[in-house]
């Protein structure tokens, strides 16, 4: 199923944060799908992640959202993902969206609120950060391997709206260490996920723009 027939056949709105969320994911699966063996060692422009660190880190980021839908510990999903069932890396991101639109199929979901080291909010808001997650990590491993993934702008919008709130351009270490101190034992030895915003022009691109505000290189090549 081709990204435009997975977005057509979605059982939410498209505005609504679900649909939202699916919508990058799809995007996701759709650059995980594309990556060659050939790719994995390639860097990317997150520091000290391979093409196939961020595959990785990115099929978790899909599973945590699963499991926060389901009201259960972010946490307790595997971080650093190297293997799946069968080195099938489509199906794992598909099972993943599969079970996001399942685990946030009450509407309630939207409602209740979710507590994160980082940030505490409604079950929207938290959807609406980790699908600024999401498509910062699709766009590092479209780049590390070469892919050039069409880009939905309203998705863009949602997520670059979220990533300037939960992200200031100012104080972000403070915020960092401030999450540090509210991780889970055994958790709290991280790098600085993000480095400061990169200056874009006024004409950049809705990628760029979002890429640029969490730290990357709109330009980055290996």
């Amino acid at each position: 199923m081709t990204i435009t027939e997975t977005i057509d056949h979605l059982p939410y709105p498209a505005t609504d944060p679900r649909g939202v969320f699916l919508r990058a994911w799809a995007v996701a699966t759709d650059v995980a799908t594309g990556v060659g063996e050939g790719d994995l060692g390639r860097p990317s422009p997150c520091p000290d992640f391979d093409a196939a660190a961020i595959r990785g880190h990115l099929l978790a980021v899909g599973r945590r959202v699963a499991a926060l839908g389901r009201g259960e510990d972010s946490f307790s999903v595997e971080d650093e993902i190297t293997t799946v069932d069968g080195d099938d890396w489509a199906a794992a991101y598909r099972e993943a969206g599969d079970a996001v639109t399942t685990a946030w199929a009450d509407d309630g979901t939207l409602e209740r609120t979710i507590v994160l080291p980082w940030m505490e909010g409604s079950g929207a808001v938290t959807l609406a950060m980790y699908t600024s997650e999401a498509v910062v990590h699709t766009w590092d491993l479209a780049m590390a391997t070469g892919q050039a993934p069409t880009w939905d702008d309203d998705v863009l919008t949602v997520a670059f709206v979220a990533l300037q709130m939960g992200l200031p351009d100012e104080g972000r270490i403070e915020a960092f260490e401030a999450a540090r101190a509210n991780m889970p034992p055994g958790t709290e030895d991280f790098a600085y996920p993000f480095a400061a915003a990169v200056a874009v022009g006024d004409d950049a691109s809705g990628i760029d723009r979002l890429v640029a505000w969490s730290g990357r290189d709109p330009h980055w090549s290996a």
